[in-house]
């Protein structure tokens, strides 16, 4: 399937992609304004590094760089970019936080 099948301007394939960096400057070269994460780990600390001022993230799983009851010791050290950029962060959970919004069937 293409990207523009969804609506995408652009796709980054990570996993064979040498220079994210790169890559999110050629399909981003405005910065980035918001961002849907995931997973955390590498890719979320190279698109903290391309936010813009004011730029809104939503984190939704940190399956990269915490086990359950173990968080590792790496990870995205977000603080400085939110800081500099006001950008703003925030977690959630769909199984719980959006409950009253699931359709009741039968």
């Amino acid at each position: 399937m293409a990207f523009e099948e969804f609506g995408y301007d652009a796709a980054i394939d990570y996993k064979n992609t040498d220079d994210l960096d790169a890559a999110l400057v050629e399909h981003c070269p405005a910065g980035i304004d918001a961002y849907f994460d995931n997973t955390s780990g590498p890719i979320h600390d190279a698109v903290l590094r391309h936010i813009n001022l004011h730029a809104r993230i939503a984190i939704c799983g940190d399956g990269d760089v915490c086990e359950l009851g173990n968080p590792g010791t790496r990870g995205p050290r977000p603080e400085r970019h939110l800081l500099v950029k006001r950008a703003t962060m925030q977690g959630f959970f769909l199984t719980t936080d959006y409950i009253p919004r699931f359709r009741r069937s039968g």
